[in-house]
């Protein structure tokens, strides 16, 4: 598992992007928003984070619901940039037996 902190500067705001592989593919996830996008690699599946942020962004901008997701999600805007309200202090590897 890797971690990235990334600023989409149009927006300014830093996100966490966990990367996973699975056979030949990249899965990106960022938690924060409950986005996740995929790429043949770590780099293709991070810049495709980035289109997804923005057409996702600019269409929740035009009909007005990109302020009620960011507060929905733990972000605020303030002085042009979003920010986070809370942070992810870690991921852990679980088991668990079900009988």
């Amino acid at each position: 598992m890797l971690f990235l902190n990334r600023e989409v500067k149009d927006y300014g705001i830093e996100y966490y992007n966990r990367i996973m592989a699975e056979r030949k593919l990249v899965f990106g996830q960022i938690p924060e928003l409950d986005f996740i996008a995929q790429g043949r690699t770590v780099e293709e599946a991070k810049d495709n984070f980035f289109e997804i942020i923005k057409i996702q962004f600019t269409e929740m901008e035009e009909i007005g619901t990109l302020k009620d997701y960011l507060t929905e999600y733990g972000f605020e805007i303030k002085d042009g940039t979003i920010a986070s309200l809370n942070a992810i202090i870690g991921f852990e590897r679980l088991s668990l037996k079900v009988a």
